[in-house]
């Protein structure tokens, strides 16, 4: 048995809103990744 929900305009928003969220959270994870990794490489240049 399954509910049929009428679909609403702010249904298509909110779906943009929680891409555009994921997005930038993706983005920020990968830019964090990133830096953790320079950053290490650094270090180990250092101590070289």
């Amino acid at each position: 048995m399954s509910i049929v929900r009428p679909t609403s305009p702010f249904s298509e928003v909110r779906d943009h809103e929680r891409q555009v969220t994921l997005f930038v959270l993706a983005s920020s994870a990968v830019a964090t990744c990133a830096s953790l990794v320079v950053g290490m490489l650094f270090l180990l240049g250092l101590s070289a």
